[in-house]
């Protein structure tokens, strides 16, 4: 399989499911009807910020040591303010904010999951 196909493969397997975070694996060489095995999932249950066994909250605005707005140029500052970040009716939702002088904040979800990754040779869906 070559490179761009492989991405391909990748990007094709990536998608959306309302209401809930699902990680999905399976083989690259899967018969026709693939079976795919949930590694991980999160149907953001409960209210509040995400849970912090899976979930880690960056704050401000770039990583500990890395460089200025994330080497992106980003504008805003990161929170933990419930404005920006929260979990509600099965949803994450991040809601950038904007104040009267400008000033953007928002929020930057990642995983703290080991198992955020598809089967060795395989390909992952979300």
């Amino acid at each position: 399989m070559s490179a761009r196909s492989t991405l391909l493969a990748v990007t094709l397997a990536v998608s959306v499911t309302a209401g809930a975070f699902i990680v999905t694996s399976v083989p690259t060489v899967a018969a026709a009807a693939p079976a795919w095995t949930a590694t991980f999932r999160d149907d953001f249950s409960g209210s509040g910020l995400p849970n912090p066994a899976d979930w880690q909250l960056t704050l401000g605005t770039s990583y500990p040591g890395g460089p200025a707005a994330f080497g992106t140029g980003e504008i805003e500052t990161l929170t933990n303010n419930p404005a920006n970040v929260n979990v509600s009716n099965g949803r994450l939702v991040i809601t950038p904010q904007r104040d009267s002088a400008g000033a953007w904040t928002s929020a930057r979800v990642e995983t703290k999951r080991a198992n955020f990754k598809p089967l060795a040779g395989g390909v992952m869906r979300v």
